[in-house]
């Protein structure tokens, strides 16, 4: 696949790219949802993505208290990348703030956490800011027109199930660190919901010879044209290779099809 435009900006990125939550370093609320990755991991992932064509990187100041942008920094740094030869995307989080902290954090993001890495893309990373959209725009705004950002603006996997591994073996989420097995959607009830898809997923894999994420990944990039572009996380270099894989992997319409009409089962609904 080629690379996409993002929205109406002048920047350009691959369909998938690297979601790095899992840089956390097990740091904060949020950081502890993943297990703490060693700096040798978090470089080869960034790595591998990179070999595979991805070059874009979506990580958040939530992320650790800025641990995430700080290994992603670290890594870019180590591999010789320099700044403007990838696409950084980080957010600023609204929880219990006002829109007047915007330019004040993002500079934080900047000096402190990403360095020499320019942030082209500044997104607000929920809706629970105490002020409202519009004055969040505006700061956002403001910071595009000085020239901090380029451009103003969630979890293609569904925190792994799409994968597979877990409808083979529901109790492996209860083995997992972190607080992602008491999630909704690794209750028995919604595995078992989900299994039609997972097995369609499979079934396209095994045809192909790529993994159930990587069709899960072809579906998302392929079905909506070119106006979505994906963000996956990774626990691994192999993840990193196998995800970056699926902007290779090309499906038939009717499999895009198929996939569309499994995956829209409404919430309620039972599916044995």
């Amino acid at each position: 696949m080629t690379n996409r435009r993002l929205g109406p900006t002048d920047i350009w990125i691959s369909p998938i790219g690297l979601g790095c939550w899992q840089f956390s370093g097990g740091q904060g609320f949020v950081g502890r949802y993943w297990p703490v990755l060693e700096p040798a991991a978090v470089r080869d992932m960034v790595e591998s993505s990179l070999e595979a064509g991805v070059n874009w990187f979506d990580t958040a100041e939530a992320y650790g208290r800025g641990a995430s942008e700080r290994a992603l920094a670290g890594a870019l740094r180590e591999l010789g990348r320099k700044p403007g030869e990838v696409v950084v995307a980080t957010k600023w989080m609204p929880a219990l703030r006002t829109a007047r902290t915007i330019p004040r954090t993002m500079d934080r993001r900047q000096q402190e956490a990403l360095g020499e890495y320019p942030i082209d893309l500044y997104q607000i990373h929920n809706p629970y800011s105490v002020s409202s959209l519009e004055a969040q725009l505006r700061e956002m705004t403001a910071l595009s027109k000085a020239g901090k950002i380029r451009a103003i603006a969630y979890s293609p996997l569904a925190q792994g199930v799409l994968g597979g591994a877990y409808h083979e073996d529901p109790q492996r989420i209860r083995e997992r660190p972190g607080m992602r097995k008491r999630l909704r959607a690794f209750r028995f009830e919604q595995l078992a919901r989900m299994r039609p898809l997972i097995e369609e997923l499979r079934r396209i894999g095994e045809a192909q010879r790529v993994t159930p994420a990587e069709v899960a990944l072809s579906w998302l990039v392929s079905a909506h044209g070119d106006t979505v572009a994906a963000i996956p996380g990774a626990s691994s270099a192999e993840q990193a290779r196998q995800n970056a894989a699926a902007m290779s992997l090309r499906l038939s319409d009717k499999e895009l099809e198929d996939l569309t009409q499994l995956s829209a089962v409404p919430a309620g609904a039972s599916v044995a």
